[in-house]
């Protein structure tokens, strides 16, 4: 079964849902500005690419996004470098129906990518929106997204690899955005 985005965000909360099963740090960039970037991906043509000619000064941890006991994904967003706050709690309103094995995230991509317990792979926005989800008729042992050095979506980018107990399948970019909204990729949509 495969279904498209748009299914709730998140909501900011200072408790999460049940126990941690699972969680990976994400990063974002500093250095370059918000219309430098999109000026950048109209020239290029193509989502979530980076070639590397603006400055990036850093690349900092932006947060850490976990998976529950309960099946909803979390991110504790971390407060701007500077300020010595707690992390913000934002929570999918979306969840999986059991436990999340394992969440990966992708940059410049900013999706997350999370395995249940119920056999689904769920695709989610930097604001915990569900993007696209995918349920597998066999039991999920881990998932991942592939990096390249080049991160151009055209080489591999951004495909997620979905492992089993005795193989491990590729979902490519282009098949699991299409008909992803184009505001849901490639920028931070988190204000902590």
């Amino acid at each position: 079964e495969e279904g498209a985005g748009g299914e709730g965000g998140g909501e900011r909360r200072g408790e999460g849902g049940g126990g941690l099963a699972c969680s990976v740090e994400y990063i974002d960039a500093e250095g370059r500005g918000e219309e430098e970037e999109e000026e950048k991906e109209e020239a290029e043509g193509e989502r979530g690419s980076d070639g590397g000619d603006r400055p990036i000064t850093a690349l900092v941890i932006a947060g850490l996004a976990v998976g529950t006991a309960s099946g909803s994904l979390q991110l504790a967003v971390m407060s701007s470098q500077g300020e010595r706050k707690e992390p913000e709690l934002l929570q999918s309103l979306a969840t999986h129906a059991d436990a999340i094995v394992q969440v990966d995230f992708a940059w410049p991509l900013n999706v997350f990518v999370s395995a249940g317990r119920d056999h689904a792979v769920k695709l989610w926005s930097h604001s915990l929106t569900l993007l696209r989800e995918v349920v597998f008729p066999q039991r999920l042992t881990c998932v991942a997204f592939r990096r390249t050095f080049e991160m151009k979506t055209s080489l591999g980018h951004g495909d997620v690899l979905v492992g089993f107990a005795a193989h491990v399948e590729q979902v490519s970019f282009p098949c699991w955005s299409r008909g992803v909204p184009e505001h849901f990729l490639g920028k931070s949509h988190l204000t902590p």
